[in-house]
């Protein structure tokens, strides 16, 4: 629910976002943390974005769209093609 409030601010023009390889995302002090032990640092850790590790999935997801056949999205799958299997911005083309 916290990032659900995030976005609703954030579609009503009230709320800051980063651009990231992987789309928009909040900042840490722009979600409500009150009641939680999750600190900036925790923040930063879950919402890194790992080279390998972002290869490595959309790897699995053209698998996926292989297995899938027909029933894959064509636009995901050009989309991971076109990109080398990275996020635009995570690898150097």
């Amino acid at each position: 629910m916290r990032v659900l409030q995030w976005i609703v601010a954030r579609c009503a023009g009230h709320a800051p976002e980063v651009e990231t390889p992987l789309g928009l995302m909040p900042e840490y002090d722009d979600l409500n943390w009150e009641g939680l032990d999750f600190g900036p640092e925790r923040y930063a850790q879950v919402t890194a974005i790992v080279p390998d590790q972002w290869v490595r999935e959309l790897k699995s997801h053209e698998e996926l769209f292989a297995k899938i056949g027909r029933e894959a999205s064509q636009g995901a799958r050009a989309r991971i093609r076109s990109t080398g299997g990275a996020p635009d911005g995570v690898i150097a083309h």
